[in-house]
């Protein structure tokens, strides 16, 4: 394993005990969660702080660029948490666009915070009119990005938006298609839940001149309706 701490590799000066890596999508941000040894008190010394990068390379998986979130210390032991948003993305902001593309949106956002911008099956659709009101920047993309039926993915300092449908149609890697309980290293859980689960969806919107509704019902699915408004 390899821990890089701001861009330096730290591997061999700390003890990690516990590592969890969760990637994520929806925009939801892959986090980091760090346990070290420390019973020397050396991590205060070293005075890591929010907003620090932090990165975990293993066997060809890289968790890519993250940023330090929480800072936790116990007798004996000390945490680290990082994100793979900054802080700053958290603030809540208002704007409004006016004849405005997909992509326009999506670029502004991503360069407010120098992350990069990757798109797959994305088309480039015309608003009329797009607010975005008390509300972080990511927090709103990825609404927008599921409206449209796209998923948003923030990674290694790049915002990754995809077209989820046309995804699910590439055949797995039958490789990695099935997890073997023999190839798990310690504990494991696995969870069939309902929530964030929903059976139709509706979505309302209006233009300049018109007021707009589309619903769609999915096959073999129970669950809530979803209703969503795009102004």
């Amino acid at each position: 394993m390899q821990i890089l701490y701001n861009g330096t590799d730290i591997t061999e000066s700390v003890h990690p005990t516990q590592v969890m890596i969760s990637d994520q999508s929806g925009g939801k941000p892959d986090s980091i969660v760090l346990q070290f040894s420390d019973t020397e008190g050396l991590w205060s010394q070293w005075k890591p702080a929010k907003g620090d990068t932090l990165q975990v390379r293993e066997e060809g998986l890289d968790s890519g660029v993250m940023f330090i979130d929480e800072i936790s210390q116990r007798a004996g032991s000390f945490g680290l948490a990082a994100l793979s948003i900054p802080q700053a993305s958290k603030t809540a902001r208002s704007q409004g666009w006016e004849a405005v593309r997909f992509m326009e949106i999506a670029t502004q956002i991503a360069a407010r915070y120098g992350f990069a911008l990757k798109t797959y099956g994305v088309t480039n659709h015309l608003y009329d009119r797009v607010d975005q009101i008390e509300e972080p920047d990511f927090a709103f993309l990825a609404g927008l990005c599921s409206l449209e039926g796209y998923a948003l993915k923030i990674n290694d300092r790049s915002v990754v938006i995809y077209d989820e449908a046309e995804q699910e149609k590439t055949a797995p890697d039958q490789q990695l298609a099935l997890i073997q309980e023999s190839g798990i290293n310690g504990n494991f859980e696995f969870v069939n839940k309902s929530v964030d689960i929903y059976g139709k969806c509706i979505v309302r919107g209006q233009t300049m001149s018109e007021y707009i509704e589309g619903e769609f019902t999915a096959a073999d699915i129970t669950g809530p309706t979803l209703v969503r408004r795009l102004y």
